[in-house]
C-alpha cells in the first residue's frame, strides 16, 4: 500500500508518532510519520539526526536501540512519488543522551514551515529499531609488492539482527598508520564504500611504518570500531582507545 495509514492518538499532546512500514513486513522498522491533533499527516527531516535521536524515537516505540536507514532503499513498496507527496512536519530534532523515550519532554524540534534551511526529497526519516545494539565489523588486508607499494583493502560488514545493511549510505571509515612515537598518519579518509569495501595503494616511503588501522563507524556519532594489521604493530597497546580519541578530536 502506498498510502500512510496512521491516525492521531488522543493522548493530550499536539502530535503522535507512528512507525509506518510500507511493505507491512515488520513492526520494528519503518518511516517515521507525524499525525497532529488536527489529523494532518507529515514526515520528519533526518538532517543532523544522530544516534541519540534515533535511540530516543525507537524507545518511544518500545525498543532499546535505533538506526537511521534510507527510506527509499529500505522498502520495496516505496516509489519516489509516494514520499515526495507528503510534507515535512519537523526538522532539527535534538534529544537528550540516554533518553528514556519520552520524546515530548526529552526532545526538541523545529516546525518545518518556520525553518529557513530546506529539506530535500530522500531526507525523510526512517528507522530500524530493536532490542540489541548495532554492530560494525571491519577487516583489513595488507599486502606489499616488489615495488614497495602497500596495497590495502578495508571491508566493513554492518549487521543487526542478522540483517546486512547498505554500508554505502550508513558508514564512514578512516585508514591510518601509527608511528613508534604514537602519532597517527591519515592514509585515506573513506567516506564512501564500494559494496562495503575500499581498495587503495600507497608508497611505503610516505608512511611512518607499516601498522595500519581501519576505523569504521556511523556518521554523526562517536561509535567506532577498528581492525588492525601490519608487521610494525604493537598488539599489546590499546589502539581502540587511542583511535577513538583521535576521531573525536578530528
Amino acid at each position: 500500500s502506498s498510502g500512510i495509514n496512521a491516525e492521531y492518538g488522543d493522548d493530550g499532546n499536539d502530535y503522535t508518532l507512528h512507525l509506518w512500514n510500507p511493505d507491512e513486513t515488520s513492526e520494528s522498522r519503518g518511516i517515521v510519520v507525524v499525525v497532529t491533533s488536527g489529523n494532518e499527516t507529515g514526515l520528519i527531516c533526518s538532517d543532523g539526526l544522530g544516534r541519540d535521536e534515533a535511540n530516543a524515537m525507537c524507545r518511544h516505540f518500545g525498543y532499546k536501540y535505533g538506526l537511521v536507514i534510507d527510506a527509499y532503499k529500505g522498502f520495496s513498496a516505496i516509489k519516489k512519488k509516494n514520499l515526495a507527496d507528503y510534507p515535512y512536519f519537523a526538522t532539527d530534532i535534538k534529544c537528550e543522551e540516554d533518553s528514556s523515550g519520552d520524546i515530548y519532554t526529552e526532545c526538541t524540534y523545529s516546525e518545518y514551515q518556520y525553518t529557513s534551511v530546506p529539506c530535500e526529497d530522500r531526507q525523510q526519516l526512517a528507522l530500524e529499531c530493536g532490542q540489541e545494539a548495532f554492530s560494525v565489523t571491519p577487516s583489513l588486508t595488507i599486502k606489499t609488492n616488489a615495488r614497495d607499494r602497500t596495497r590495502f583493502k578495508c571491508e566493513v560488514d554492518a549487521v543487526r539482527y542478522g540483517v546486512e545493511f547498505d554500508v554505502k549510505s550508513n558508514f564512514e571509515a578512516m585508514l591510518l598508520t601509527r608511528s613508534e612515537e604514537g602519532s597517527y598518519h591519515l592514509v585515506e579518509n573513506l567516506l564512501r564504500f564500494r559494496k562495503g569495501k575500499f581498495f587503495g595503494k600507497v608508497d611505503n616511503s610516505d608512511l611512518p611504518n607499516r601498522c595500519f588501522l581501519c576505523l569504521a563507524g556511523i556518521p554523526d556519532t562517536s561509535f567506532y570500531t577498528f581492525a588492525i594489521n601490519g608487521d610494525d604493530c604493537d598488539y599489546s597497546m590499546d589502539y581502540n582507545t587511542i583511535a577513538t580519541e583521535l576521531l573525536e578530536l578530528d
